[in-house]
This record gives C-alpha cells, structure tokens and sequence, in this order.
C-alpha cells in the first residue's frame, strides 16, 4: 500500500528550493568562462547578429571584460575548427541556432547584445533555456514520484536529489548540452510511464516521447540509445501509435538536427566528427589551433582503466 501524497508544502518546497539554487547561481556565475561555452555563444551571436555560422569576427574581437576591468579577447575559444578559410564552432549546430532565436527576441524586446551587455543578456538567455525547462521538469518529476513511488521518503530523497544534488546544477550557469539533454531525460520518463504502466495512450504522449527522446540524443550523443530503449518499450505496448506517433516525432527532431548541419557544414557530418583532420589541426596568422597540443584529459592518452578510475 502506497504513502499518502507529500504535502504541496514539502513538494513545492523542494521544487522552489532547487528553482531558487538554480537561478542564483545563474545569476551570479561570471558569464562565457569556459570555451565550451564561449563555442555555442559565438555561433549564436554570429547568427543573430550577421547571419552566419562563421565565427571569425567574434572569435577575434577585444572586448571589455567587466569582471576585471580588462580588454581581452572575451569570446575567443579552442573549440573550433577551420573549413572553407573560415572559423566555426565545432559544436552541432541545431541548439545554437535555436538559442540564436531566442537571442534575437530578448534582445530586440530589451536592447541588449552580446558584446555590450555580455552578462545581462547572457543570464537571461540561460534562464529561458536552462533554468526553465528544468524547473518544468521538476515539476514533471515530481508528478511521476506521487504516482509511481510507494514511500514518502522515497519521493523526497529522489526530489531533493534532483534539485540540488547532481552535477546539473553546476552545469546550469553555462551554454552547454547535457542539461538540456537531461532535462529532456526526464520528459521522456514521463511519457513512457503514462503509456507502459498507467495505460494512457493519448497520442500525445507519444509524440512528447518521441521529440524530447530525439531532442536528448541530438545534444548528446550517448542518448541515442535512449530513442531505441523507449521505442521499444512503446512498440511493446502500441504498436500503430508509436508507428504513427512517436517514431514520426523522432524522425522531425534529426531531420532538424541534420539540416542545420548541412547548412553549417555543407555536409552531414557534425564537425566534431573531423576531430584529429585538418579542420582541427591548423595554424592561421600565427595563431595555431589548441588541438595541435592538447593538454590534460584533452589528451585523451590514457588506458582505458586509467580513464575510468580518474
């Protein structure tokens, strides 16, 4: 026999808890610190502000770093590659040109860019597509353990992981792809639940099955497997509809994820994948790529037992 529901006090207040971390520490991390991020940023502001995927322009501009008081080389990143005499991020194109969008909205609403309101702009975007979703996803997860978990302490040791005791919510004050991918992780956990165990086979979750599972694995790779692992568990329950609803949804997401390469790349393969050639391995105007001597885990020299155990 199952708990009585948590009490919205304790189930609301976890969710406000981890929402509340989330957004200060958004709102107080120094904006495009690591190339990673600076990567994505560049092709966003590329996008927004000259209509391209080049990222030339950015990559080499000084700017005034506000934290320090110094003119750097604010968005300069390793994360890159030369093709065609141009630079461009080495990340898949498809988020970045999405964020490109919402770049072009709050910036045309507030007056703000990149290059003079790098902080103020930056913050706001990661609330939209960071901070938001997983705060709805929260709320879904949330959901799923009233319905799903057997003890109250269960749903709250699993809630109040989530909200504040993964490596999520570092990861949220950055530009990246594992948030949104595990944010997606979890939309796609509740479609599959109300499909296999509670039998409701509203078309819709389906397709939320479907978008959100390929939506994981065109931002990271390894969630691939996770379009096969609910496809399956679908097809075992309704086969017409995941024919007719959830592979479709899949088919839409990589179809997007496939264009905007083509059109970034001229090809369909994402640039990462030319790691090791000479779109990674260059020397321009005295400036030589990072990757021509990598430092660290960079490396990627270790064993494998070495490379599991560090």
């Amino acid at each position: 026999m199952s708990d009585p529901p948590l009490s919205p006090r304790i189930r609301w207040g976890l969710i406000g808890l981890g929402s509340l971390v989330a957004a200060v520490a958004i709102g107080n991390a120094e904006s495009c610190l690591s190339a990673n991020d600076r990567s994505r940023w560049a092709t966003v502001w590329s996008l927004a502000e000259r209509g391209t995927y080049q990222i030339d322009e950015i990559d080499s501009l000084v700017v005034l770093h506000k934290p320090s008081g110094k003119r750097r080389l604010r968005f300069r990143t390793i994360d890159k590659v030369r093709h065609d005499g141009h630079f461009y991020s080495s990340k898949p194109p498809l988020f970045p040109t999405l964020v490109a969008g919402v770049y072009t909205l709050v910036g045309g609403i507030t007056g703000w860019n990149l290059i003079d309101n790098t902080e103020t702009i930056s913050r706001a975007i990661l609330l939209l597509v960071n901070w938001l979703p997983w705060t709805i996803a929260l709320v879904v997860l949330a959901g799923v353990l009233e319905r799903h978990a057997r003890h109250q302490s269960t749903r709250i040791l699993v809630l109040a992981t989530a909200a504040v005791g993964t490596l999520l919510l570092p990861f949220l004050v950055a530009l990246n792809n594992h948030t949104i991918a595990a944010t997606a992780v979890v939309f796609v956990a509740a479609a599959v639940l109300r499909v296999t165990v509670e039998h409701d086979h509203c078309p819709r979750h389906f397709i939320f099955a479907g978008l959100f599972s390929g939506w994981a694995a065109a931002n990271d790779l390894p969630a691939a497997s996770l379009i096969v692992v609910a496809g399956w568990l679908l097809l075992q329950t309704d086969r017409r509809r995941t024919l007719m609803f959830f592979l479709p949804s899949v088919v839409l997401v990589l179809a997007a994820f496939v264009t905007t390469n083509v059109i970034a790349t001229g090809g369909w393969k994402p640039f990462y994948a030319y790691y090791g050639t000479e779109k990674y391995l260059w020397t321009v105007d005295g400036q030589q790529s990072y990757w021509l001597n990598p430092q660290g885990i960079d490396k990627g020299g270790d064993s494998m037992p070495v490379y599991l155990v560090l």
